[in-house]
């Protein structure tokens, strides 16, 4: 009976051995579509964003990230079929944020992408977020 305890935590032992020498000689299969032509260098990404909702119009505020060498934002909804751009110069912008308002927007929810760029042309990873605009005439009440 004792022999059969030793022998079967071996086979567990080996099992374990053989699981993981398979299992990372094929890891970096995993990733290597992503690391081809080199590693690949993004801005710096807008991570908050506030958006207020308005008269056929749409305000849409966020923080600036602190990558020094970003010098754009692109804000795109309707599918990317629309966009705008806005020119960003740290040197001149003290602001901790930036803010657009859009307009004239017909009434309804969208969903909006923002990107920044950097003065090499490299994006940032997208912020995806959403802004309601509601019809002329629309009030709220407390």
């Amino acid at each position: 009976m004792r022999y059969m305890k030793n022998n079967n935590g071996l086979l567990a032992i080996l099992a374990a051995i053989l699981l993981f020498g398979t299992s990372c000689g094929k890891m970096e299969d995993s990733y290597r579509e992503f690391i081809e032509g080199g590693e690949r260098i993004y801005a710096g990404r807008v991570t908050t964003v506030q958006t207020i909702a308005g008269n056929e119009k749409i305000k849409i505020i966020w923080k600036i990230p602190s990558d020094p060498n970003i010098n754009e934002f692109r804000i795109f909804w309707n599918n990317n079929k629309d966009s705008l751009s806005l020119n960003f110069d740290r040197t001149t912008h003290s602001e901790p944020t930036m803010e657009l308002e859009i307009n004239p927007l017909k009434a309804g929810t969208y969903y909006f992408n923002i990107c920044s760029y950097d003065l090499n042309g490299r994006s940032s990873v997208k912020t995806e977020f959403t802004g309601i605009s509601y019809p002329i005439g629309y009030e709220i009440e407390n």
